[in-house]
């Protein structure tokens, strides 16, 4: 019994002292039979998939919390190093919530509604930048009303709220009626002429 938990612990002491060797070996052996590893998991899901399913679900249930949280690390991780994933994000957000808040529901894609791709329309921001604006100033207001040109938001030049048809609603969601706005601007001195104005 001593004998044996001594070769178990020399052998996982030896694998992490050569786990490049290992990795690498693994990778070879997927690399040469990749097909049978894909036929073997395809053959496996096929006879456990209900079971493989179900227990995934309770997982889930189980760590919902924490997976929810890591989720959200991640999706935020990745934000903060990858501007156009961060860029993409919020324009999803952004025009999907314009158009359920007026009271449709979104059919297409962000891209056929802005009428541009993500990399063009980070390209056209970048174009009506102010000298302070960057990307990473981008959505970071803090709150504070006194901060003007610290961060800034995409905002619709046209309101939303001056849509009355859906078709309104989704023009007004083209990409040249955005523009980059200083957050403070944006949340206060716009939208407290707007609410006036209604």
């Amino acid at each position: 019994m001593i004998v044996q938990r001594n070769i178990s612990e020399y052998n996982k002491e030896y694998r992490l002292n050569h786990k490049e060797y290992f990795v690498m070996k693994n990778r070879e052996h997927h690399i040469v039979n990749k097909e049978n590893i894909s036929e073997r998991k395809r053959k496996y899901y096929l006879e456990n998939g209900e079971k493989l399913r179900e227990n995934k679900k309770k997982y889930y249930l189980k760590n919902k919390e924490k997976l929810n949280k890591q989720s959200v690390m991640r999706v935020n991780k990745r934000k903060n190093d990858d501007k156009l994933f961060k860029l993409k994000t919020n324009i999803r957000g952004l025009i999907n919530c314009s158009i359920k808040l007026s009271g449709y529901r979104k059919l297409s894609k962000t891209q056929n509604i802005l009428g541009c791709t993500f990399e063009e329309f980070k390209i056209y921001l970048e174009s009506k930048f102010e000298p302070w604006m960057n990307w990473n100033n981008y959505g970071n207001w803090n709150g504070e009303p006194k901060e003007v040109n610290t961060a800034w938001d995409i905002d619709h030049i046209v309101p939303m709220c001056t849509a009355k048809a859906e078709n309104e609603v989704l023009n007004l969601n083209y990409y040249t009626n955005f523009q980059p706005l200083c957050s403070y601007t944006n949340r206060h001195i716009k939208r407290n002429k707007i609410l006036m104005a209604s």
